[in-house]
């Protein structure tokens, strides 16, 4: 899930609140790099968010 925070001088990105870039949820890349090189399937994303919901739970 991927939620922008919107405020009057626009998009608020993480690095404005001194966080670092969101990473991958199967490899240490920025999840942006993955994303744009669509480095993993959509089966490989669903079975490892399937695992954290387990973990979860």
């Amino acid at each position: 899930m991927d939620i922008d925070v919107i405020t009057r001088d626009g998009p608020m990105g993480r690095d404005s609140i001194g966080m670092e870039p969101r990473k991958c949820l199967l490899c240490d890349k920025p999840a942006r790099w993955c994303m744009r090189a669509r480095t993993h399937t959509v089966e490989e994303l669903l079975n490892r968010i399937g695992q954290m919901v387990e973990a979860y739970v």
